[in-house]
């Protein structure tokens, strides 16, 4: 964002390689003395981009402070192609309320799906009148074995471990005890121990 004539270029370049639709995500600008949001809207659209995501900081805002909704609507009414917002969307509220006040075609959630995946439908359910639905018992569990799967096939054992940990203490937050597993599984080292203590784990709860 801090060299427009560069950006347009790579736009340009893209655009002619690929078929598929093509969508550029940026932010406000370098700064709040340099946003310039607006004229890379501009760049995209004229360049043929499909559509467009704002995540509503600066860059060297980071993920400080709060999202600039009004500047998501400003990108929107500027534009003719989609816009999507992105930035604070912790919760199905969160995400209602940004299409409420900006006018935004979508949303865009990064680190919110991380730490919850099932945000998608809770959203999805809010949307349509219903309560936002809780993963259950047994979908925490599977989430997490299924995930480590994957991660074992990539790293090596240990890695896989380390990676996990975090990921654990995401899908087993506000469950009864879940801190003494957290505490449990920092100690692990094989992967059958992991395996053992999330299924003993979550036997228990199921059981109760």
């Amino acid at each position: 964002m801090g060299d427009p004539r560069l950006a347009r270029a790579i736009i340009q370049k893209v655009r002619r390689r690929v078929t598929i639709p093509l969508t550029v995500k940026f932010r406000l600008g370098l700064d709040d003395a340099r946003m310039n949001y607006l004229e890379l809207g501009r760049v995209c659209e004229g360049e043929g981009v499909n559509a467009v995501a704002l995540h509503a900081r600066t860059a060297r805002q980071m993920f400080s402070g709060k999202a600039d909704r009004e500047r998501i609507r400003l990108l929107k009414q500027t534009l003719s192609i989609p816009v999507s917002g992105n930035g604070d969307i912790e919760s199905p509220m969160d995400a209602l309320a940004m299409l409420r006040e900006t006018g935004c075609d979508g949303i865009m959630i990064g680190r919110a799906a991380i730490k919850n995946p099932w945000i998608f439908r809770q959203i999805a359910a809010v949307q349509n009148g219903n309560p936002a639905p809780e993963p259950t018992i047994e979908e925490r569990r599977d989430l997490i074995l299924f995930h480590f799967s994957l991660l074992r096939e990539r790293e090596d054992e240990r890695l896989a471990l380390h990676k996990i940990r975090t990921f654990t203490g995401w899908y087993t937050h506000g469950l009864p005890d879940g801190r003494s597993l957290r505490q449990r599984i920092n100690s692990l080292t094989t992967v059958s121990e992991f395996i053992d203590a999330i299924e003993g784990f979550f036997s228990v709860l199921l059981a109760a």
